[in-house]
């Protein structure tokens, strides 16, 4: 989301008392101020064999509104690998899943923004979370995890 003041003529014509009016431009701003994007840092080879790599640790609790997988490597036409967005439990191999595994797009270019199944919306604090992959891909590919995130 993007902020967008109004004009001083629009401002005026909007119905109700300063106070008010000012209270929602500032809970606009509020609101984009609360949005981020967190990606991942470290690419996921979708090639090689399974594995995980870290995305972030919630700071605060936070709803996950949009999951995205970016390739940052064009995708070869076989069969892509299985990837998932999950909270890891620490010293365990458990994973809890936010995001619904899929396979990943084939023969797609670099940049390619697959879109993610969201299927768990509360990240609370304190949750590491990773991108997981179960690897095996024949041909190339690799990507980038992209979380769109508003605090709790």
């Amino acid at each position: 989301m993007t902020y967008t003041a109004v004009t001083a003529k629009a401002f005026r014509e909007i119905k109700g008392t300063l106070s008010e009016k000012l209270n929602t431009e500032f809970a606009l701003i509020k609101a984009e101020y609360d949005t981020k994007v967190v990606c991942t840092q470290t690419p996921i080879d979708l090639s090689g064999a399974g594995g995980n790599v870290f995305a972030f640790v919630a700071d605060v609790a936070y709803t996950l509104s949009g999951a995205y997988f970016v390739f940052t490597e064009a995708s070869s036409a076989d069969a892509g690998s299985n990837i998932s967005v999950g909270k890891m439990f620490v010293g365990t191999d458990d994973v809890d899943f936010f995001v619904d595994e899929v396979a990943t797009a084939t023969s797609k270019e670099t940049g390619y923004r697959q879109a993610l199944t969201v299927l768990v919306t509360t990240i609370a604090a304190g949750d590491v979370i990773y991108l997981v992959s179960a690897g095996g891909k024949v041909g190339t590919g690799e990507g980038i995890l992209q979380l769109l995130l508003t605090r709790a």
